[in-house]
């Protein structure tokens, strides 16, 4: 079936999974804003399929580099973040159009290169990619 873009602007606050357990304040809040249609649009060029049962939608990346992408274009925050028990400060390239900043490369490669990085950086990345899905179903 068939999924399009949504058209969202709102940010929601994103907990990891293995995170959630833990108390409050050590847990990571990244603030995630679904892809804009353009984004959406490089990012189902990159390789991405989607499949629905039910209302559920599932999504299979073909290559890391479409998480990547989903996920460098989705983070526009993030608040207690602990690197090598140090505090990270969210800074972000140039602001946008929308309003918003992004990660810069260099700091996702400093956040996300141990392979737990790289884990949450995919779980990110579908996080992104539902936020900016919807359905075939939800848009009639």
């Amino acid at each position: 079936m068939a999924n399009f873009p949504k058209a969202k602007t709102d940010v929601i606050d994103y907990v990891l999974l293995n995170e959630r357990d833990l108390p409050t304040e050590e847990q990571t809040i990244w603030k995630l804003k679904s892809l804009s249609v353009k984004d959406y649009t490089v990012f189902v060029d990159k390789g991405i399929s989607a499949t629905q049962n039910g209302t559920e939608v599932a999504f299979s990346m073909q290559s890391g580099t479409s998480g990547y992408y989903a996920a460098s274009r989705g983070i526009v925050g993030f608040e207690n973040l602990q690197v090598d028990s140090k505090e990270i400060a969210f800074v972000g390239g140039k602001e946008e159009e929308d309003g918003y900043k992004r990660l810069t490369s260099k700091e996702i490669e400093s956040i996300f290169s141990s392979q737990q990085g790289k884990a949450a950086f995919m779980e990110i990345g579908s996080e992104i990619i539902k936020l900016s899905s919807i359905s075939k179903t939800e848009k009639n």
